[in-house]
């Protein structure tokens, strides 16, 4: 039941979030499983901390994936080479069992996430929420397809990727899931 409860909570603030909001809870979930492996690493359980950062590598490859580069091409470019470099030291990571390039994916994907989690502040600072008779709704918050704004123009905002977003990936515990789209 309590599982039930946090997938629930988990899909709604999916569906319901902003694509800044989306990115932000990418990069903090990759974060998670990196801290995850690390630590079951240095308790030998070796097959799980693998999956962990099995599980890192899919969500930093969801991120690239997601970069749009009809934006700003040498943006994009210059976030994609941030990206690379965390997915290489992830590989590099596993392969040489070194601890140390977690640690550096991780203080790269701190920084990001410290950025984005500011973008999002600042959004939502911008952005009142629109009032109905039953209070306040998130559908102020949301962008609508198309919007040329200048909160929709990130170089990966816009174009999320089709991915499974389910607490497997975020929270390393399996669960029924489920798929979004953006």
């Amino acid at each position: 039941m309590q599982s039930s409860i946090r997938d629930n909570y988990l899909e709604t603030e999916v569906m319901t979030a902003t694509p800044q909001k989306l990115q932000y809870m990418l990069i903090d979930a990759a974060i998670r499983n990196l801290g995850r492996g690390k630590l079951l690493r240095s308790e030998g359980r070796h097959d799980q901390a693998c999956e962990a950062l099995i599980r890192a590598q899919q969500i930093v490859t969801h991120i690239l994936s997601g970069l749009n580069r009809e934006v700003d091409a040498d943006l994009t470019r210059k976030v994609a080479s941030i990206y690379m470099f965390v997915f290489r030291s992830l590989n590099e990571a596993q392969i040489r069992g070194d601890d140390s390039k977690l640690d550096e994916c991780i203080r790269v994907l701190e920084v990001e996430r410290e950025t984005w989690r500011l973008l999002c502040e600042k959004l939502d600072q911008e952005q009142p929420a629109e009032n109905d008779a039953a209070g306040a709704t998130l559908t102020g918050l949301l962008p609508q397809i198309g919007d040329t704004s200048a909160a929709a123009k990130g170089p990966h905002a816009p174009r999320m990727p089709t991915f499974d977003l389910s607490s497997e990936l975020l929270d390393g515990e399996t669960s029924t899931g489920f798929s979004i789209e953006a």
